[in-house]
C-alpha cells in the first residue's frame, strides 16, 4: 500500500522517493546501491549548502541500512559530513554530521584528525547541546590523537552545573581511559568530590569509570577503587529508587571484582555492606530484587562469604517454594543456582524445591529446559543420564538430542549421542511399521533434528567441530545410516571440511558410497557436499566420479541435472575452487546458490551501433540469422536454495535452445520475479488505440519484455481495452489445416510471432493433462501432442479462427500456459477456461 508524503514521515522528497523505490524494488540491494552512488556522485561534483550535505548524508544512512549485504564503503562522504558537523548553520545540521562520523569512521581512521579541532571548539562553547554532540562523539570513537587536545576540557566538563553534561563526561572519559590510563587518573582523583554530590546518575557514570580502572590496570587502581567504592556504598542513593537501583547493581559487580583478588583492601568494610545491602533486597521479591539477587550470584564463587551465600539462597527457594511458580520465576530461579556452588544448594533444598527443577527438564519453554540441563550437568550427572535414557526411546529425538548436546563435551562423544538416537529412533520406527503392515521404510529426514545438531556445532569451536565430523564420517564405512544422519554428515562435511583431519580425496569417497542408496533429496546434498568438499583436490577421485555416472543413468531429470554440474566443476577445478572462496559457501545452502550462479546463462553483450561493418562482405560475416538468448534474470537473495532453473537450460544443446525457445520450466519463483519487473514498467497503449502506422517494427520482435509472464488481473478488462473484432490478417483469412506432427506445431507456432498483443502467458493449478481434459469437455476442437513428456502442444480451431498453446509441466503438479492467438475473441475465451481451471 502506498503512504502519502505527508503521513510518511519523510523530512524531504528526496527520501520519500527513496523509501517508496526501495518498497517496490524487486532487488532492493541494487536499488539501494543504485542511490548510494548517485548520492555519492552529487556529493563530489557539487557545491551544497549545509542543508543539501545533510539530506545527502541522510540518503546515504537510509539506503545502506536498507542493504541485506554489506559492503558499501560511505568513506567518500567522511569529509563531507565532518565539514557538516562544524561548520552546520542549524544543531540538526552538525548532529547529522556528527552522527554520520560516529556510524561510519572506522577506528584509528586518519580522517579523525580532520574532527579533532571541530570536537575541542565545541567542548569549549557554552552551549550545553554542541558539549553534547561532541561528548557523543568521544564516546563512539575514542582518538589517541584526540586525548591531549581534549583532556583540561574534560576535567571542567566534570563540575559542570549539568548532571547530563557531567554523565556525559564521564562516559568519555571511560571510553578514552581503555586507551590512555591518564585520562583515569584524573576521574580517580577528582571521584571524592564528585561522591559528594550525591547524584545517582553521576555515580552510576562514576562506577563505570572505576570498572574501566580495574580492568586496565588492576595493581595500581586496587586499593583507591576500594576506597572509592566504600564511600560509594555510604552515599545517600534512595532519592530515586530506580537510579539508586541502578547504582547498587554497578557497586556489587566493582566491589565483587575488588573481592575477587585474595589480597583485597577494606574486605572487611566491603562484606559489612554487601551483607547489608543483601538483607535489604532479599527481603522482598521485586524485579530489582530479582536482578540484584542474580547479580550477587555471579560474583558469589569467587567474592562472596559463605554467610552472603545462604542469604542469596534465601529468595530463590522462596520462589521454589510457591504450589505454582510463575515460568519467569522458574527460569530465575535456574540462573541463580547455576551460578552458585553446587554443594550449597544441592543439600539445602527439599524435596518438594527438588521436584520444581526436575520438571523444568521437560519445560515447554526451550531456555528453562537449557537452564535446567546445565543446572543438573553440573550438580547431579545421573540424573541427567536417567532423564536422556528416557527421552532416547520416546518418539522426541529433538528433546534426546537437546539433552546430549549439553551433557557431551566432546565432538566424538556428541557425534556417538546423536547416533545412538538416530538409531533407536529408526528402528523404532520400522517395529511400528511392521506392525501396522506397511513398508519397513524410513519415514524420511527429521529435519528439526538436523537444524538442532548443525546449531549446537555452531556454537563449539573447531577442535569439538572436527572430532564431531571426524566419528560421523568414519562411522559411515562401519554402519549403514539413515537418511538423517546421512545429511548432518554432508552437511557437517561441506562446513568443516577444512578443520578435519581425514583428507579431503577420502571425504568425497565416503559420502560418494552412499549416492546409490540414497532418496533424490538426500543425493542431491551429498552431490554438493562432495563439491564442495573437493575443491581443495588436484583432481577429483576417479572412483566417486564413477559412481555419479551410475547413478545419472537413474536419476530423475532435477538430479542428473546435478550429476552434470558435479561432472562439469570436477572437470573444471579453478572455477570450483573460486566459488569455494566465499564465505557464505561453506553451507550446503550457500554452496548450492553459488553452483546455481554458476551455471546461469550468460546474457548475450549489446551490440553497439557505431560499429558498421567495413564492407558487404563483412556484414554477411556478422549476421546472424538466430534469435539471441533473452537477457537472464538476476538472481534475487530470496529465492531458494534448491531451485531448478537457473542452470536448466544448459541441459539443452545451443541449437534445441533455438529451435523452440519455450522448452524450458519457469517456477512459480521465476513467476512472481517477472511480474514484479513487469508492474513497474509504463503500461502500454492499446495496439487497437494507436495507429498502424505509430507501431514500431520492434514492437513484434522477440525482446526481454515478451519473455515476461502477464498474468491478468482476475476480473475481465474493459471492453475498451481489447478489439471488439479480430484485426484482418490476410494469413488469417486463409486458416491453416490441423498440424500433422509436433515439428509442423513449432513452425505454426513461429509464424504466429510473439506479438504482445496476441500472447498471454498464465500459470494453472493442474496439470497439463488435466487442463487438455478440461478444454475438451468444455467443447472445444482440439488436436495436441505429448513429444516432450513435460509438455503438450495444443492446437485449438475454430471456425475463421484458431490458436495454440503450449502447457509445460511445473515441479509442484501445476504448469505455466502459453497461449498465442490474433483472434481477441478465441483468446479471451480460452483465458477463462485456463484461468477457471486453475
Amino acid at each position: 500500500m502506498e503512504v502519502p508524503y505527508h503521513a510518511s514521515g519523510a523530512s524531504f522528497r528526496e527520501q520519500y522517493a527513496l523509501a517508496t523505490a526501495l518498497n517496490s524494488a524487486a532487488n532492493v540491494d541494487a536499488e539501494a546501491r543504485k542511490s548510494i552512488r548517485q548520492t555519492l556522485a552529487r556529493l563530489s561534483s557539487a557545491r551544497l549548502s549545509p542543508h543539501e550535505v545533510k539530506e545527502c548524508l541522510l540518503l546515504l544512512m537510509q539506503a545502506e541500512l536498507s542493504l541485506t549485504y554489506k559492503g558499501v564503503s560511505l568513506e567518500p562522504a567522511l569529509a563531507h559530513a565532518i565539514k557538516l558537523a562544524e561548520g552546520g548553520l542549524t544543531l540538526v545540521d552538525r548532529r547529522m554530521g556528527y552522527l554520520f562520523v560516529q556510524e561510519y569512521m572506522r577506528p584509528n581512521n586518519p580522517t579523525a584528525l580532520l574532527l579533532v579541532n571541530t570536537i575541542r571548539k565545541d567542548l569549549e562553547s557554552n552551549n550545553d547541546s554542541r558539549i553534547a554532540l561532541a561528548l557523543s562523539a568521544l564516546i563512539h570513537l575514542p582518538n589517541e590523537d584526540v586525548v591531549p587536545a581534549v583532556q583540561d576540557l574534560l576535567k571542567k566538563l566534570y563540575r559542570h552545573h549539568s548532571v547530563a553534561i557531567q554523565r556525559l563526561a564521564l562516559a568519555a572519559a571511560a571510553s578514552l581511559g581503555k586507551i590512555h590510563a591518564s585520562v583515569l587518573e584524573d576521574v580517580l582523583s577528582m571521584a571524592p568530590e564528585l561522591i559528594q554530590g550525591d547524584e545517582p546518575a553521576v555515580l552510576s557514570a562514576l562506577v563505570d569509570v572505576l570498572n574501566v580502572a580495574l580492568l586496565v590496570s588492576p595493581p595500581d587502581t586496587l586499593s583507591t577503587v576500594a576506597q572509592l567504592a566504600v564511600q560509594m556504598w555510604d552515599a545517600r542513593t534512595n532519592d530515586n529508587p530506580t537510579a539508586a537501583a541502578t547504582l547498587v547493581l554497578k557497586l556489587v559487580t566493582t566491589s565483587g571484582t575488588v573481592l575477587s583478588h585474595s589480597d583485597a583492601p577494606a574486605r572487611e568494610r566491603l562484606d559489612t555492606h554487601l551483607l547489608r545491602v543483601l538483607a535489604d533486597y532479599t527481603s522482598r521479591l521485586d524485579v530489582r530484587s530479582k536482578v540484584l539477587v542474580l547479580q550477587f550470584c555471579r560474583h558469589a564463587k569467587s567474592s562472596l562469604t559463605e554467610a552472603a551465600q545462604l542469604m542469596v539462597l534465601k529468595p530463590i527457594r522462596t520462589v521454589l517454594a510457591e504450589y505454582s511458580p510463575s515460568s519467569n520465576d522458574v527460569y530465575w530461579a535456574l540462573a541463580c543456582l547455576e551460578l552458585l556452588p553446587a554443594e550449597l544448594w544441592s543439600n539445602t533444598l527439599d524435596e518438594a524445591e527438588v521436584r520444581i527443577l526436575v520438571t523444568a527438564l521437560n519445560a515447554d519453554d526451550e531456555s528453562t529446559r537449557r537452564a535446567a540441563l546445565r543446572l543438573f550437568k553440573n550438580a547431579d550427572r545421573q540424573t541427567l543420564k536417567v532423564h536422556y535414557e528416557s527421552l532416547s526411546e520416546s518418539p522426541r529425538s529433538d528433546r534426546a538430542m537437546e539433552v546430549a548436546g549439553i551433557m557431551e563435551d566432546t565432538g566424538e562423544g556428541y557425534a556417538k549421542r546423536v547416533r545412538q538416537v538416530l538409531t533407536r529412533r529408526e528402528r523404532s520406527e520400522r517395529r511400528q511399521r511392521k506392525k501396522s503392515g506397511e513398508h519397513a521404510e524410513l519415514s524420511g529426514v527429521m529435519q528439526d533434528v538436523v537444524g538442532l545438531v548443525l546449531t549446537t556445532l555452531r556454537d563449539r569451536d573447531d577442535p569439538y567441530r572436527s572430532a564431531f565430523t571426524e566419528a560421523i564420517l568414519r562411522s559411515m564405512d562401519k554402519h549403514a545410516l539413515g537418511p538423517t544422519l546421512v545429511l548432518i554428515a554432508a552437511a557437517t562435511a561441506c562446513e568443516y571440511a577444512d578443520v578435519t583431519l581425514i583428507p579431503p580425496e577420502e571425504i568425497v569417497q565416503i559420502l560418494s558410497s552412499c549416492l546409490p542408496d540414497a532418496t533424490a533429496a538426500i543425493q542431491e546434498a551429498l552431490l554438493i557436499a562432495m563439491l564442495r568438499v573437493a575443491a581443495p583436490c588436484d583432481n577429483m577421485p576417479q572412483a566417486s566420479v564413477e559412481v555419479v555416472k551410475a547413478v545419472k543413468l537413474t536419476a530423475g531429470r532435477h538430479i542428473r541435472r546435478r550429476c552434470e554440474q558435479f561432472e562439469a566443476l570436477a572437470k573444471d577445478q579453478p572455477s570450483l575452487r573460486r566459488l569455494t572462496q566465499s564465505p557464505s559457501s561453506r553451507t550446503l545452502p550457500g554452496f548450492l546458490a553459488h553452483v546455481e550462479t554458476h551455471f546461469m546463462p550468460a546474457t548475450s553483450p549489446p551490440t553497439s551501433p557505431a560499429q558498421l561493418p567495413s564492407s558487404p562482405g563483412s556484414a554477411a560475416r556478422q549476421l546472424r540469422y538466430t534469435a539471441y538468448d533473452s537477457p537472464g534474470r538476476p538472481t534475487d537473495k530470496f529465492k531458494r536454495s534448491k531451485s531448478r532453473t537457473s542452470a536448466r537450460s544448459h541441459s539443452s544443446t545451443p541449437n534445441e535452445r533455438d529451435h523452440n525457445p519455450l522448452d524450458r520450466t519457469v517456477t512459480p519463483g521465476e513467476l512472481a520475479l517477472m511480474m514484479q519487473d513487469a508492474n513497474l514498467r509504463d503500461v502500454p497503449r492499446s495496439p487497437a488505440l494507436v495507429p498502424k502506422d505509430e507501431r514500431s517494427p520492434s514492437s513484434t520482435s522477440t525482446s526481454y519484455r515478451s519473455d515476461l509472464i502477464a498474468l491478468d488481473s482476475p476480473t475481465r478488462p474493459s471492453p475498451w481495452l481489447e478489439p471488439s473484432e479480430p484485426e484482418f490478417n490476410a494469413w488469417e483469412a486463409d486458416a491453416p489445416e490441423v498440424p500433422t506432427s509436433a515439428e509442423t506445431f513449432d513452425e505454426l507456432w513461429q509464424k504466429v510471432g510473439d506479438a504482445k498483443e496476441h500472447v498471454q502467458r498464465g500459470w494453472c493449478g493442474d496439470t497439463p493433462n488435466v487442463v487438455v481434459d478440461r478444454l475438451r469437455s468444455t467443447g472445444y476442437n482440439i488436436t495436441t501432442w505429448s513429444s516432450d513428456p513435460s509438455a503438450i502442444r495444443i492446437f485449438v480451431r475454430e471456425e475463421r479462427a484458431f490458436a495454440v498453446l503450449l502447457c509445460r509441466d511445473g515441479d509442484d503438479g501445476s504448469c505455466l500456459w502459453i497461449l498465442k492467438s490474433s483472434d481477441a475473441r478465441l483468446r479471451a475465451s480460452l483465458r477463462d477456461a485456463l484461468q477457471d481451471s486453475g
